[in-house]
C-alpha cells in the first residue's frame, strides 16, 4: 500500500485506504479473506520524520478446527511505524521499527508491514466458539448440533493397565467391611 507524503506539512492528518489480499501479497492466504482490508491510519510528521499508526480492518472465513464448520472471524489489529527521512539511507539498519527513507522521497511503501500484521492476526486454530465441541470421534456427528448414539465410556486398551492399578488402589482405601461386601459381589 502506497502512501504519498510529498508535502505532508508538520502534524497529525488522518486517512483511510483500502486493498486487497492479492496487492498485500497474500496470494496463498487470499481464500480466507472475504471483504477488502481497510486501513484507517495517521501520519504524525515532526520534522524529519514521520509516525504511522494505523488499524487494519477486515474479516476472514475460515473452517473450525473442531467441528469443520466455516467460520466468519473478524480482524483488527493495529500497528506502528517510524520513517525518518535521512540522506544516509545506511544508518540504523537493523532497527525494524524504524525505516530510514531519502529525504526526495514522495511516498512510503507500508505494504510489507501490513503484509505481516495481518499473517501474525490470523488464528492458527480457528474456531467457531470458544465452548465449540467438536465432531464424535467415532462417527463424525456434530456435536455442537445434537448427540450421538456411540458409546462415550469406551476406554483406549492401552490404558486398561493404569486403571486395573486405580481400582486396586480403591480396593486397598476401603475398610474391611466394604472390601468382604465387594468380594461377595465378585462372586
Amino acid at each position: 500500500m502506497i502512501i504519498s507524503v510529498r508535502g505532508l506539512t508538520d502534524g497529525l492528518h488522518r486517512r483511510s485506504q483500502q486493498t486487497t489480499a492479492s496487492e498485500l501479497d497474500l496470494q496463498e492466504q487470499e481464500e480466507y479473506f472475504t471483504e477488502p482490508v481497510g486501513v484507517d491510519y495517521t501520519l504524525e510528521k515532526i520534522g524529519q520524520q514521520i509516525i504511522f499508526r494505523g488499524v487494519i480492518n477486515t474479516s476472514v472465513n475460515m473452517t473450525c478446527s473442531r467441528c469443520l464448520e466455516s467460520v466468519q472471524i473478524p480482524i483488527s489489529e493495529t500497528m506502528t511505524l517510524l520513517v525518518r527521512f535521512d540522506a544516509d539511507t545506511s544508518s540504523e539498519e537493523g532497527h525494524e521499527e524504524v525505516r530510514i527513507v531519502s529525504p526526495d522521497t514522495g511516498r512510503m511503501d507500508v505494504t510489507e508491514e501490513l503484509r505481516q500484521t495481518l499473517l501474525l492476526a490470523l488464528p492458527v486454530k480457528p474456531l467457531c466458539k470458544e465452548d465449540c465441541r467438536g465432531l464424535c470421534p467415532r462417527c463424525g456427528t456434530n456435536l455442537n448440533t445434537g448427540n450421538c448414539d456411540c458409546r462415550r465410556k469406551t476406554i483406549d486398551p492401552r490404558w486398561s493397565g493404569l486403571k486395573n492399578a486405580l481400582n486396586t488402589l480403591q480396593g486397598e482405601k476401603r475398610g474391611p467391611t466394604e472390601k468382604k461386601n465387594l468380594q461377595i459381589q465378585k462372586r
